[in-house]
């Protein structure tokens, strides 16, 4: 145990339980101030483990979901013994082949347990019309177009303080996505070399979020969206349908005429998920 525990990426997990809502931003914090990780490990198993069943669970699934194998294993080991408790049985063999994919169990009756995130999803319903995300080297033209939608009633979530979690999530970042009803990624050459924003697209398009492209380079979407690392940006253009917005190239009534077009398209989308 002690050895998994010295091996787990606690601050990853703290991230995803913080967005699933199973820890509270204040634990979390306070969990990230202590510098060794086995003791950060055993603190966090103390809390859950006082929390009850449904949010210890929940800790053993965001494990099991972890990309590492050590996380994984450890997963399997609480949920196992966990099991074992509420069932009054003696603990089985464990069995620590990474599981990827469990549905999260219910131990209420008569009620069905759904992903937290899509929970979130349908509650908020929505705090936000759009979620505008870019790489930060294209900030002022999405500024300009975040002024002309929000001139138009839109209102528009953006990061104003140049989060960074890599490949890793941030759980503001998670929480507003889901929150917002319609996802616009900017698209240029620095978006698609920026892990933020592919963390931010491939989320997105997980969720099923109704998404609504923007290219704000003057390239072409199809060959040209192919980062380094061989992912073609293209695949998340709906439809093949995308909007090319130029802020600082196209002639005034055209720069018009393509915000109209975007909002058109925001309207319409998010009215379809009222």
């Amino acid at each position: 145990m002690k050895r998994i525990c010295n091996d787990t990426p606690t601050n990853d997990i703290l991230n995803e339980l913080a967005a699933d809502g199973v820890m509270s931003s204040s634990e979390a914090s306070k969990l990230r101030r202590i510098q060794d990780d086995n003791e950060k490990n055993f603190e966090l198993y103390k809390i859950l483990e006082k929390r009850g069943d449904r949010d210890f669970l929940k800790f053993c699934e965001a494990l099991k979901n972890h990309d590492t194998d050590n996380a994984q294993e450890l997963g399997n080991l609480l949920e196992n013994q966990a099991k074992n408790a509420i069932s009054g049985v003696q603990p089985s063999p464990v069995v620590t082949t990474p599981v990827t994919s469990v549905a999260p169990i219910s131990h209420e009756a008569g009620k069905d347990t759904t992903d937290q995130a899509s929970a979130v999803n349908d509650q908020t319903k929505y705090s936000y019309d759009v979620f505008l995300s870019h790489s930060w080297d294209n900030k002022e033209d999405v500024i300009h177009v975040k002024k002309y939608l929000e001139s138009k009633g839109i209102t528009c979530w953006i990061d104003n303080e140049q989060l960074s979690g890599g490949m890793k999530l941030l759980p503001e970042i998670s929480k507003a996505i889901l929150a917002s009803r319609v996802f616009v990624p900017f698209m240029s050459k620095k978006y698609i070399e920026s892990k933020n924003c592919y963390s931010e697209i491939s989320y997105a398009s997980d969720k099923k979020k109704d998404m609504v492209a923007v290219i704000i380079e003057d390239i072409r979407p199809q060959g040209e969206l192919v980062s380094s690392t061989g992912t073609d940006f293209y695949i998340y253009i709906t439809g093949d349908l995308y909007i090319k917005i130029l802020v600082n190239k196209q002639a005034t009534a055209e720069l018009e005429k393509k915000l109209n077009e975007l909002y058109e398209s925001i309207r319409k989308a998010k009215n379809s998920r009222k």
